[in-house]
């Protein structure tokens, strides 16, 4: 499957893009009190130029929170996505990274996508002109005569998983959010959209810290 930023990257659709929080976790055991010193921000895409849309808008995100966070590609070897890595490497990989102080990584990646169809009825009624049984048939009855106009859209489901390097335990991860995204227009659009989602419940879930309206951490 494609993943998020090369499937909107390629995308045109109808209207805003739309972000919508669905669900998220957090480790009872990692998750009170984490605070990290060095973040590396990564998006699972093999476009180049979106990827870098991403991880800099989500990295000056964080750096707007007094937190250092550093972009993917960047960090890592640019031949590192050239083929599939075994556990062993990206083990290695992680110790790799926790060598060069990096303590928690922030992964973004497309779980799932759904088509969707709207049929058009038209607009402009209220459910008090349905107070007539001849009314609401009047509205509708084009369908025996009459093509509907159909919409395709398209909802992306997203996650942003949050994990802790150097620590003892196997499990690694702090938070996962997850989030619907629906109609994306353009890339810019999209990612500031999301970012913006994804920093509200990081905060509310305390992973991160706020900053009020002067840009000040709270």
């Amino acid at each position: 499957m494609k993943t998020l930023l090369s499937l909107l990257f390629a995308l045109a659709l109808f209207s805003c893009s739309s972000t919508r929080f669905a669900d998220s976790w957090s480790n009872e055991s990692l998750a009170p009190g984490f605070r990290s010193e060095k973040m590396l921000v990564l998006a699972m895409t093999d476009n180049l130029t979106a990827r870098q849309v991403f991880e800099d808008e989500l990295s000056s995100a964080l750096q707007r929170r007094s937190m250092q966070a550093m972009q993917a590609y960047n960090a890592l070897e640019t031949g590192i996505t050239s083929g599939p890595l075994s556990e062993t490497e990206l083990d290695r990989m992680a110790d790799d990274l926790s060598g060069q102080g990096f303590d928690a990584v922030m992964i973004t990646s497309v779980i799932g996508v759904e088509q969707h169809h709207q049929h058009l009825t038209g607009t402009g009624y209220t459910y008090d002109y349905y107070g007539r049984f001849g009314r609401y048939y009047y509205r509708y009855q084009d369908i025996y005569y009459q093509p509907q106009a159909v919409r395709e859209y398209h909802v992306y489901h997203v996650e942003t998983a949050v994990y802790q390097l150097q620590v003892a335990d196997q499990n690694h991860l702090v938070w996962v959010g997850s989030f619907d995204i629906t109609d994306p227009i353009n890339i810019r659009r999209t990612v500031d959209d999301y970012v913006k989602s994804l920093m509200n419940q990081l905060e509310k879930a305390g992973i991160i810290r706020g900053e009020d309206s002067k840009g000040l951490v709270l």
